[in-house]
């Protein structure tokens, strides 16, 4: 009996890399991936009231600020004037004295908010409605998820996203909002959008990669992806079987699969670099393989002598030849007994 590793009575050699395993039972975490960005949201400008001169800026672009923070300080044409000519006179003790009549232009958000680009200068004298800075009431995640996972997403799901440039820096977040693509019934994909705090933040149009879990599977059966075959919509697994004989075309298989269990059947292994099982390969047996019982001979039914043994059932009768008898020898004459003076024959008495 012959016990042995076969892929659905296929044996693939060494040179194809394959390696033992096994099936068991996990949890299994299905997880949605996506391509994202960080986009700012609600874009406003911040414009100059007053014609005067920007006294100082403390807003860079790429900076958060709070609202009663003051990005920049304008000073009117009369106050910007007294300050040049202040001579050794302190500025903060002038504006104060003139604060009631000739007080400073703040230059502030109108709730937290982002700096995004910076137009000012100090000392450089602005106009009404120039442009001082852009800001963005926010930062958030922007990310896409396709069809195949559109319909499974839902707020509250964890999110992890991580830097193209830095895979290896993780984040850690959860969905605020889905928005499914319009129209919904032809099965596109989706948005998912998370916000952005001051506390952790990334620049805008940052790429970023990451994954969504959109469902656990608890205590599956589960195998190693690389051991699927698929052929059409079919998927086969490659399973360890214990085998028997091998006659013409077929082995049998005397364990580790079930009677009707579909199987695949490659027509072409060499090219996938799988080769046949074959009887008689040098294969190391299993310890704990099921071992086929041994096949019983039919009895022998005695034949007569002279007759030759039963063909082979299906095998060609082909008639035999008529049995020979080999002609008859004349018997030799007995010979006179001896009287001890035997010296041969006399050659002259013929």
């Amino acid at each position: 009996m012959i016990a042995s590793l076969a892929a659905l009575a296929l044996l693939a050699p060494a040179a194809f890399g394959a390696d033992p395993g096994e099936i068991h039972r996990q949890d299994v975490i299905i997880r949605a991936p996506f391509t994202a960005t960080v986009v700012a949201h609600d874009v406003f400008r911040l414009r100059s009231t007053i014609d005067g001169r920007v006294e100082d800026s403390r807003a860079s672009t790429g900076t958060w600020h709070a609202h009663e923070e003051a990005l920049a300080t304008l000073s009117s044409t009369e106050l910007a004037a007294m300050i040049d000519a202040r001579g050794n006179q302190d500025q903060g003790v002038l504006e104060d004295r003139w604060q009631q009549i000739y007080r400073p232009t703040k230059i502030q958000c109108p709730d937290e908010c982002f700096v995004l680009k910076s137009f000012v200068r100090p000392k450089a004298w602005v106009k009404p409605q120039a442009v001082l800075y852009e800001a963005a009431a926010g930062l958030k995640i922007v990310a896409r998820v396709g069809r195949k996972f559109a319909r499974r997403l839902a707020a509250g799901q964890t999110m992890t996203v991580w830097r193209v440039s830095a895979p290896e820096r993780k984040y850690a977040t959860r969905v605020e909002r889905v928005i499914l693509d319009a129209p919904a019934d032809k099965g596109g994909g989706a948005s998912v959008e998370v916000e952005l705090s001051p506390q952790h933040w990334l620049p805008p149009g940052t790429p970023l990669e990451g994954d969504i879990i959109v469902a656990v599977h608890r205590d599956m059966l589960v195998a190693p992806t690389v051991s699927l075959m698929r052929s059409g919509r079919a998927a086969y697994l490659v399973l360890r079987v214990n085998l028997g004989e091998t006659q013409d075309d077929i082995t049998e298989i005397v364990g580790g699969a079930a009677e009707r269990q579909g199987l695949l059947t490659l027509e072409d292994a060499e090219r996938v670099g799988i080769a046949h099982y074959q009887d008689g390969d040098a294969v190391d047996p299993d310890p704990n393989a099921l071992q086929a019982p041994a096949p019983v001979p039919p009895a022998a039914a005695p034949r007569a002598a002279g007759t030759a043994p039963a063909a082979a059932p299906g095998a060609a009768q082909f008639p035999s030849a008529p049995p020979t008898r080999a002609p008859a020898q004349a018997p030799e004459p007995a010979r006179a007994p001896s009287d001890g003076k035997d010296f041969g024959d006399d050659p002259y008495g013929r």
